[in-house]
């Protein structure tokens, strides 16, 4: 068999209930959706093609229409082969263009100006703050900053619970040991 027959990348198979997964959670481009939870779970359905990881992206890459409606889909249509074909290429630009810079810093501001709503719970503030994190995986703040500007953006009260059941203060403890306090002071509150 001549070598021109050959396809130059292997077809990873895509099953038809794979497919249907990743078209039940679609992405449509629209300003209230999140496109890092989008790829999130993307990630999570099209890990079950089953493919190697040196045919995963390929995998990907194929799979990935199968996800976007609307503009997202029209956005999807009008990128140059060179970007549908390299998952690094695609994933880039998906972000970029619905997840831009000006929405990246209004996020990463969110973030560091961080405030406790008068009637928020503490369950509720730090399900709100991670929720600001992982909207904006590329904040750059690292895990010491974060617990810095979570406390930080805390009402007095529950700023010296926190405090209380570190029996020491609070950001004199690892960011893993405060979270871990986080974790089990909103689990009660």
């Amino acid at each position: 068999m001549s070598c021109l027959g050959k396809d130059k990348e292997k077809q990873v198979e895509l099953k038809s209930g794979t497919i249907q997964l990743v078209s039940n959670h679609p992405f449509a481009g629209l300003d209230h959706e999140d496109p890092y939870q989008h790829l999130s779970v993307f990630y999570a359905l099209a890990n079950s093609l089953g493919a190697s990881e040196a045919d995963e992206e390929a995998g990907f890459v194929r799979l990935f229409q199968h996800s976007l409606i609307g503009k997202a889909r029209e956005w999807y249509l009008d990128q140059p082969p060179s970007v549908m074909n390299d998952w690094n290429a695609l994933e880039k630009a998906f972000q970029e263009r619905f997840f831009p810079d000006h929405r990246h810093m209004d996020t990463k501001t969110a973030i560091a100006m961080f405030a406790q709503g008068s009637d928020e719970s503490l369950c509720e503030a730090w399900e709100r703050y991670k929720s600001l994190l992982r909207k904006c995986p590329k904040h750059g703040f690292d895990d010491t900053t974060q617990i810095h500007m979570f406390r930080g953006g805390l009402l007095p009260e529950p700023k010296l619970i926190l405090d209380a059941a570190a029996h020491d203060p609070l950001m004199a403890l690892s960011p893993k040991d405060v979270v871990d306090i986080i974790n089990k002071m909103s689990l009660n509150d």
